[in-house]
This record gives structure tokens, C-alpha cells and sequence, in this order.
């Protein structure tokens, strides 16, 4: 499943251009990821800390004041006018001037001898080109000596779902994943894909039922956002507009593992039985718990194809409109402007990755929203400017 959110529909050839210049070495070789989505809970030291919605709050106290001293025009007192940049943005020529194999080659060889636990992993999610099964041994290695890194372990037992025969995909990957992130239900719902995969229907629904009785849902997605810009300011040495856009093209590469479990639990024979309930739980737990659309959406899916083994036409036309609202605002015209106003202001690109990470996907595009409405009513404000 591709997501197709009109936030990158603007910023969709960037991403086609930066995928040829910018992530030829970025993405890995294999293609056989489950499903490939383009587009953020505090997170720990011991991985992932990115700067507060609060602290960019306190950089625009000034912005904040002058909203309330100037004369507005009439065109921003509009109650859902956002800023639209009137130059276009040559995107390809900034690449071609700014992003040069020199630069890359440093900060591929920068993170890759650095000492630092979370370059190392870094190293590993972004400039690995080698194939799956490498990439799964290199993870391996990482966590034999940062074993409490729950980014890792879950991109590891997501990668083990498309190689079930591989050595360390195996219980005791998943017992040690399951000490350090026991109630994490995102973490049980890669062990439930993995077990699908396998065939093992009894271990799915055993790891599923995890997934329905876990204490939280954090699937850590836009935290590989946030390592990436981490990783990167300072060592790629480029703009934080470059970088912002940079992040955007590889995030669109991440997959999420869930297919075998959607198919799981939306076969005739699984719905024909006693699993049926199961699933229905985690149809409602993904739409609910998930922190990104996909999971959202799929969540759905599977209680509409429940509903529909049951002849249940007014909780399915229920679940397809709760669908279409996930997809508001991220599809609407608002979105995409903020989105396209975002990529040309750092500030308030942390300020949407800071509130996708904490609050989800759905609720980040509106405070998005909102934010961007409340800068451009204010005529001094003008990030239109591209580095």
C-alpha cells in the first residue's frame, strides 16, 4: 500500500529528484519491504530526543507579539489564509550545487567511524546498501551492544517478517524485545506480522492478543525522521531546508511491515472463525493507537472486512467514514500549504516532526495547520526564501 497525502503532492518531485541524486546510497538495495509510505511521546536520550513544541514556542515569542501589533492587510485577516511563496524553487539545481559526493561521502564515512551509539544506528538505517539479510545482521550486531534500543528492535523484527528463515529471527529476538518493550503493542504487532508470515496462526493470535492488551502504541515511525535530522545537522553539510527535504525523501522509503497480518486478518477462513473477534479488537486498536495513517487505515479495513463477513452494512458504511476522516486535513488544500510552507521555515518543520512524534500523524497536520495560519497573519513573517 502507497500513501498518496496531498502534504507531499507539492513536494512529491523533490522527493522524485532527491530518490535519484540524494538516496542512491540511502536506501536499501532489496525492495521487498512490506508496505512503502511517504509520509511524527517524548522521546528517551537513550535514542531519540528531539527539540519541544515548547522551545519553538519560546523562538517565536517575538512573531507571537508582532501578530498583535501590526495592521494586517485584508488578504491575512482571512481566517485560513496561509502564506504561499510567490518564487518557484528550482529544486533540482539546489541539489546539483549544494549536495555534492564529497559531502555525502563525509557524513557516510563520518557516521559510520563515529562512536556515538546513535550515528552508529543512523549509519545503519541510512546509508546501508547492502541487502536485507546484511542489514539484519548489522542490527543484530548494534543491539548485542546497545541492547535497550527499541528503535532497533523494532526495525529489526519488522525486517524479520520478510526473512523468516534468517538466523536471528528468532524467539529469543523476541523475548529480549519483549523485556525491554513488553507493553509497547506496536512491538507485538511486528512479532503477530512475523508469525503470520511463518504460518504459525496460533503464535499470531497469541502476539496479537498482546498487541490488544498492551499498555501503549509507539511504532517509533517518526522517530527515524527525527534521527535523521539529528544525525545530520552538523555533518551533512547542507542547509536545514535541505536537510528538511533530505528526511522527507528518505522517510518516504521507510515500509511498515504489517501486510501478512492485514491478510491474516481478512481471510474468509480466519473470519469464519473464532479469530474473528481478535481481529476485530486490533482492526479497532490500529485505528485508534496508530500513529500514522497507514495503521489507521488499516485498522479500518480489517473491521470492515469483519463487518461485511457478517452482514453488518451499517457498522461497515460507519467504518468507511471514519476512513475518510482520517483523511482530512492531511489531503486538504490547507495542508498542503502549510506543508509547502514548512519545508522553507526549519522552525516550523520541528514544529510539525516535534508534534507527529508526540501526538500522530492526524493531529500534527492540524496543528500544522493552525500554526501556519497563525505566522502568515503576521506581514513580517516571509521564510520564503530557499537555501
Amino acid at each position: 500500500m502507497t500513501r498518496t497525502t496531498t502534504l507531499l503532492i507539492s513536494i512529491i518531485t523533490i522527493i522524485c529528484i532527491s530518490a535519484v541524486i540524494f538516496f542512491i546510497r540511502l536506501v536499501p538495495s532489496d525492495k521487498s519491504s512490506d508496505i512503502a509510505v511517504t509520509l511524527p511521546i517524548k522521546l528517551t536520550s537513550e535514542s531519540n530526543e528531539i527539540e519541544p513544541v515548547s522551545a519553538y514556542k519560546a523562538n517565536n515569542k517575538e512573531i507571537a507579539k508582532e501578530i498583535n501589533e501590526v495592521s494586517l492587510p485584508s488578504i491575512r485577516e482571512d481566517e485560513n489564509y496561509i502564506l504561499a511563496c510567490q518564487t518557484s524553487v528550482d529544486y533540482e539545481e539546489i541539489y546539483k550545487n549544494n549536495i555534492t559526493k564529497e559531502k555525502l561521502d563525509y557524513y557516510y564515512d563520518y557516521l559510520e567511524k563515529s562512536n556515538t551509539p546513535e550515528h552508529q544506528l543512523a549509519a545503519i538505517l541510512f546509508t546501508s546498501d547492502t541487502q536485507q539479510d546484511s542489514k539484519l545482521k548489522l542490527l543484530h550486531d548494534y543491539l548485542e551492544a546497545y541492547p535497550n534500543n527499541k528503535l532497533a528492535l523494532i526495525d529489526l523484527i519488522g525486517l524479520c517478517s520478510n526473512n523468516v528463515e534468517h538466523s536471528v529471527c528468532s524467539n529469543v529476538l523476541f523475548n529480549r524485545a519483549s523485556q525491554v518493550d513488553g507493553n509497547n503493542g506496536a512491538l507485538w504487532l511486528q512479532i503477530a506480522n512475523f508469525h503470520a508470515a511463518s504460518g504459525n496462526k496460533q503464535a499470531t493470535l497469541n502476539a496479537i492478543n498482546k498487541v490488544n492488551k498492551a499498555s501503549n502504541f509507539n511504532d517509533y515511525y517518526y522517530q527515524h525522521l527525527a534521527l535523521f535530522m539529528r544525525a545530520s545537522k552538523g555533518t551533512l553539510d547542507i542547509s536545514d531546508n535541505l536537510r528538511a527535504i533530505a528526511s522527507l525523501g528518505y522517510h518516504g522509503a521507510i515500509a511498515i511491515h504489517i501486510s501478512d497480518i492485514t491478510k491474516f486478518c481478512t481471510s474468509t477462513d480466519n473470519l469464519a472463525n473464532n479469530r474473528k473477534h481478535t481481529c476485530l479488537v486490533l482492526g479497532k486498536t490500529l485505528e485508534e493507537s496508530g500513529t500514522n495513517r497507514v495503521l489507521n487505515t488499516i485498522g479500518l479495513a480489517i473491521q470492515e472486512a469483519i463487518y461485511q463477513t457478517e452482514g453488518n452494512d451499517e457498522l461497515s458504511t460507519k467504518s468507511k467514514a471514519r476512513k475518510a476522516a482520517f483523511h482530512d486535513p492531511i489531503e486538504s488544500v490547507l495542508f498542503n500549504k502549510a506543508g509547502e510552507l514548512m519545508i522553507r521555515d526549519p522552525k516550523l518543520f520541528q514544529y510539525w516532526l516535534s508534534n507527529a512524534v508526540n501526538y500522530g500523524e492526524v493531529k500534527a497536520a492540524n496543528m500544522l495547520i493552525e500554526e501556519a495560519i497563525s505566522l502568515s497573519k503576521n506581514r513580517h513573517y516571509n521564510p520564503c526564501s530557499i537555501e
